[in-house]
């Protein structure tokens, strides 16, 4: 785990450190930049639906003691957040956050992330999260790769599995 903090913090300083401007105050256009690629990063390690619930967690810590470019970022501070945030994470996740092969705990763990990405919304996540996790695991065998399927074909799956989930 401690190699995972350190690549994710590293990438996130080198984001931070290289690729935003120098202004008093984070913009709207630093927090997407900075969501994206902590996303991006998070994604080569986290399983569906962990790595946004981590990088909401790094990102809510990081702007609350960094409150603009300027401040005074070190890599152990760094750490520290993504740290934090594996522990918050983890406790989000039955199986972990972390998981190499399709078992009971990642299948748990991806229907956990996803009912709870669709809680609120008119779909019926007893039936859908079911359906999708199927269609993804013949797809993909890996979990930590499920973020890398194409656009065009998770909206194939999705629109699948809203098709049998609303009962048509």
């Amino acid at each position: 785990m401690l190699k995972v903090n350190h690549v994710i913090a590293f990438c996130f300083a080198l984001q931070v450190h290289f690729s935003l401007a120098q202004n008093e105050k984070w913009t709207a256009e630093d927090s997407l930049k900075l969501n994206s690629d902590c996303i991006h990063t998070a994604q080569t390690f986290f399983i569906p639906g962990a790595a946004a619930d981590y990088c909401s967690c790094y990102l809510d810590l990081f702007f609350r003691n960094h409150p603009g470019p300027g401040s005074s970022v070190s890599d152990s501070m760094l750490v520290q957040y993504s740290e934090t945030c594996i522990v918050e994470v983890k406790n989000r996740y039955p199986g972990g956050p972390f998981i190499e092969s399709w078992n009971e705990d990642s299948k748990a763990s991806f229907i956990a992330g996803c009912k709870r990405t669709l809680n609120g919304s008119s779909v019926n996540a007893e039936l859908y999260c079911p359906c999708m996790l199927e269609k993804l695991m013949k797809f993909q065998p890996d979990p930590r790769l499920v973020n890398m399927v194409e656009q065009s074909v998770l909206d194939k799956f999705a629109s699948e599995c809203l098709s049998t989930s609303s009962g048509k």
